[in-house]
């Protein structure tokens, strides 16, 4: 992997891990949140100290933690994707990782 492209994916943990962290800190002022983050320790049996640890667990993930993730629950050969844009300006470029099905607004397939 060349050292432009590690940065990039880099830079992408590090803003994601930020987005959820900034994301939570945020949840706290909404005190509908706080219940809901209480009864989730309750319901299943976390440590009292959860939420108080969450920013640092968060922070704590590193890429090899995402690859590790990601082979465990994401299934490629299964994976489906969505796309919805100008057919004649996406199709081809889609048409390069795999067979596309075409469906109109209502979901009927299109030729």
């Amino acid at each position: 992997m060349s050292r432009k492209v590690a940065d990039v994916l880099w830079e992408m943990l590090e803003d994601a891990r930020h987005a959820i962290v900034s994301s939570f800190a945020l949840s706290l002022e909404q005190p509908a949140r706080l219940l809901d983050n209480w009864m989730t320790v309750q319901y299943y049996g976390l440590p009292s100290d959860y939420w108080d640890q969450y920013a640092d667990h968060i922070t704590a993930v590193d890429a090899a933690a995402v690859q590790a993730a990601a082979r465990k629950f994401v299934d490629l050969k299964h994976m489906q994707w969505i796309c919805v844009g100008d057919r004649q300006q996406i199709q081809e470029t889609l048409a390069k990782y795999g067979p596309v099905s075409v469906v109109n607004a209502e979901g009927r397939p299109e030729k």
